[in-house]
């Protein structure tokens, strides 16, 4: 086995992975290859003890050990970046282990927001609404009392709606906003400004109230 040679292939993609935003390919292939000659630099015996070689091949062992590991720490850093983000990734650039911590991890940032927002939501109506300078609006203001457009997209065109138990209304998305989860525990978003959503009312007072939309009524 040429050490050397694999010592160069490791630390090339180790800073291909510090230089990169994205996470490089990975392949199970070479992700054993380098355990198998960690394994076996690890284990190296020479011969002979003389003390300048033992000292470089400690030395060695010391780099490959820490290319290695910090090369596997990096990809976990990313990897709970994008996961937390809710961002997808390249699966095919990933281990099967890789895989795996990336969808839990993903299963459980959706998981934690689908219950952070039906906790608030189950809050009195007063302590969902921030405080703004002005009146908070409530859920009658938005069903009642909307502003006027002149037109919308067609396929926006119902403002308000029964779906099961919930009531809906539309409102303009007036700055970025990032995506939630409905009381009726769909996904939407996230947002661009000048957006126009149907929204479950609860979900749409908290964004007006929140200076994220404003209500809105078909001309």
């Amino acid at each position: 086995m040429n050490f050397k040679k694999e010592y160069e292939d490791l630390y090339n993609q180790w800073i291909s992975e510090l230089e990169q935003l994205n996470l490089t390919d990975l392949s199970e292939e070479d992700y054993s290859r380098y355990q198998e000659i960690k394994a076996k630099i690890n284990n190296y015996n020479l011969i002979d003890n003389i003390p300048l070689k033992i000292q470089l091949i400690k030395e060695y062992q010391n780099n490959f050990n820490y290319l290695f590991d910090d090369f596997l720490q990096i990809r976990k850093i990313k990897i709970m970046n994008s996961a937390m983000a809710l961002e997808e990734i390249n699966l095919n650039h990933l281990i099967e282990f890789e895989k795996k911590f990336y969808q839990n991890l993903v299963g459980s940032f959706k998981g934690y927001n689908k219950i952070r927002t039906v906790s608030l939501l189950e809050k009195p109506q007063e302590e969902l609404l921030l405080e703004v300078t002005t009146k908070p609006i409530s859920e009658k203001e938005v069903l009642e009392e909307p502003e006027k457009i002149e037109k919308i997209k067609p396929e926006e065109s119902t403002p308000l709606q029964e779906d099961t138990d919930y009531q809906y209304t539309l409102v303009r998305i007036v700055k970025k906003t990032p995506p939630l989860v409905g009381v009726d525990l769909k996904n939407y978003g996230p947002f661009e400004k000048e957006d126009l959503i149907n929204l479950p009312v609860k979900n749409a007072i908290i964004l007006i109230n929140e200076k994220f939309a404003e209500k809105i009524e078909l001309a």
